[in-house]
């Protein structure tokens, strides 16, 4: 029985890997599960890596991983989001009517805005700021390639690339607009302390969530530009 997408030809006709062959050929790929791919691979012996212009095995198997983890992305950051809103709600009602801001680097504060002023500015911060990221990502997807700035982008941006490379892009992008958006909020909920309680800003806290932070921005981006580099020929 084919379990191939229903435009592979005779599906009732007994599976080979010729009509698999010709289906990787003459089909709309995206709708071919990696299992499906790699039960091919295994049950004929089709090398994982395609030749003669075939998409090869290993990038459906990658490509579908990485759709589920760009939309497990955005699960987790709309979750975010909605933690934002429902935090600032929690601590309207609490802070005073002059809300510290700024803080010195003894944890003091230094600046202040009103209550109102406050909380537009912090919810725009936090729901804007992961936003406008995955909407770079999107236009990267509409613009020439010399305006797309990776590593080896002639190669990385070829038409047989481009869908695979903006994938990846998004999936990167995603998770850092995950990790900023849990950032500020955690940033959010130490200003709301300071400003309920008194005591200043928790500068251990505050740094601990920094570098944290900082860390995990450079290690996705160092994992993308070892994922950008040139193959091996």
């Amino acid at each position: 029985m084919c379990n191939l997408p229903a435009s592979c030809p005779s599906r009732r006709a007994k599976a080979s890997p010729f009509r698999f062959l010709y289906t990787v050929q003459h089909t709309n790929l995206r709708n071919v599960s990696a299992k499906t791919l790699l039960d091919y691979h295994f049950r004929y012996n089709i090398p994982a890596q395609g030749t003669n212009g075939l998409w090869p095995l290993k990038a459906f198997r990658d490509r579908e991983m990485t759709m589920n983890s760009t939309k497990t992305g955005y699960l987790i950051l709309a979750g975010l989001m909605l933690v934002g809103v429902v935090q600032h709600a929690w601590y309207w009602p609490q802070l005073p009517e002059r809300v510290a801001t700024h803080f010195g680097i003894d944890g003091k504060p230094n600046d202040w805005m009103s209550r109102s002023t406050s909380t537009i500015v912090f919810l725009a911060l936090q729901l804007g700021v992961p936003v406008l990221m995955l909407a770079m990502t999107s236009l990267a997807a509409r613009v020439p390639v010399s305006m797309v700035n990776i590593p080896n982008r002639e190669y990385w941006l070829h038409p047989e690339r481009r869908g695979a490379t903006m994938a990846h892009m998004s999936l990167m992008m995603t998770w850092i607009a995950v990790l900023t958006s849990l950032f500020l909020t955690a940033i959010g909920h130490l200003t709301f302390v300071a400003n309920t309680t008194g005591n200043g800003l928790n500068l251990s806290v505050f740094f601990s969530a920094m570098v944290t932070f900082l860390i995990m921005i450079f290690t996705i981006a160092g994992r993308s530009m070892w994922h950008f580099r040139m193959p091996r020929q």
